[in-house]
């Protein structure tokens, strides 16, 4: 694991981060809608990062969320991650050594 991976477990233990918000925001603003990201120096809710950058709408649901036995019902969270966690989150892909902080 990488100290980018790392802190997405700690921050996270337990959870899976999807992009986009549990309610969908089509809805909330048509079906044109997609979530281009906006600037901001607020802390990355999913890696921690404090660096300046895009932020985007994501989802933390707690693998105990849902399901006959669920433990935690509806246990998610609405969160607002940096486009290297979008890009990890949706395809696995991870930043280049140096390029995380």
């Amino acid at each position: 694991m990488s100290a980018f991976t790392d802190a997405i477990a700690y921050n996270w233990p337990n959870y899976i981060i999807s992009p986009g918000t549990w309610a969908s925001s089509r809805e909330e603003h048509g079906e044109d809608y997609e979530d281009e990201g906006s600037f901001s120096w607020q802390e990355c809710d999913s890696c921690g990062t404090t660096l300046g950058g895009d932020r985007h709408e994501a989802t933390a649901i707690h693998h105990d969320a849902f399901g006959p036995t669920a433990k935690r019902p509806n246990d998610l969270h609405e969160i607002s991650i940096c486009t290297d966690c979008i890009m990890f989150h949706a395809n696995g892909d991870e930043p280049e050594d140096g390029e995380w902080a």
